[in-house]
């Protein structure tokens, strides 16, 4: 099979092209000497370093792992958040032609969990089955919304049940926290979004085919285990790689950042 251009360039330099291979003579390698993905980024808004060394390498490394954890991160704020730190753990070291260092990452995270409780109500609108709740606690001279207006199946069947059990919970994902906060308030004047965890609970009142029911919306929050991890990052001038392999050379990690000399 015919060699490549990139295969002749690499058999005659005599250096693998894991991280990044040799440069020319001037020092700035060649389009054709950098990964064959290059130019690739994840837009990730963090400065590279002009002048390589420990310390510019320790402080690039440190910031581009916070703001890529941020980034990849599936917690969808503010029903659930996640604070990251990175420390270098050991390094940077001279390889090749960029610096090699490990970081350890921890994470905080909150998590939120959302309830709906249902309860039946007297006149006055306090609910007969607890006396968690009082008076003050509610709204003033409260709206009841038709049980017909309400379309949710989880929400319908709730407050149906509430109206004959007197009481009735559920509990809601907490990638749809969010959704039911907006759909409570959008159905009664009453209840109002809550914003941040742990800022409700909202509150609506439901006539269900005769029978009042009051309806709790409450967020829960919890903190997250606080946890450390290696990560090992190899940087260059032009070429960024990142990996979790503690086994195997950063020089051999994802390539997450590549860009042509100027």
């Amino acid at each position: 099979m015919e060699q490549t251009r990139r295969g002749v360039l690499a058999a005659l330099s005599g250096t693998a092209l894991a991280g990044c291979s040799s440069p020319t003579e001037s020092g700035t390698p060649s389009v054709d000497e950098l990964p064959e993905n290059c130019p690739t980024s994840l837009d990730l808004d963090v400065q590279r370093p002009q002048d390589l060394n420990t310390d510019s390498v320790s402080d690039f490394a440190k910031t581009y792992e916070v703001a890529y954890r941020s980034h990849s991160s599936d917690l969808q704020p503010p029903w659930s958040s996640s604070s990251y730190s990175a420390e270098v753990e050991q390094g940077p070291k001279r390889v090749a032609d960029g610096y090699q260092v490990t970081l350890v990452v921890s994470a905080s995270i909150i998590q939120a969990a959302g309830s709906l409780n249902a309860y039946e109500v007297d006149s006055d609108g306090i609910p007969k089955s607890t006396t968690r709740l009082e008076s003050s606690d509610l709204p003033d001279d409260p709206t009841y919304i038709p049980i017909e207006e309400v379309d949710d199946q989880l929400l319908r069947g709730l407050l149906e049940s509430a109206a004959v059990n007197r009481v009735e919970t559920d509990s809601v994902d907490d990638s749809k926290i969010e959704q039911y906060s907006e759909l409570i308030a959008a159905l009664s004047p009453d209840a109002s979004i809550i914003e941040p965890p742990g800022s409700g609970p909202e509150y609506a009142y439901f006539d269900v085919d005769g029978t009042a029911v009051l309806l709790e919306f409450r967020i829960a929050t919890s903190d997250g285990d606080l946890w450390g991890e290696e990560i090992l990052y190899y940087v260059t001038e032009y070429v960024v790689r990142r990996t979790d392999a503690t086994d195997s050379p950063p020089e051999n990690g994802k390539l997450i950042e590549c860009r042509f000399p100027e």
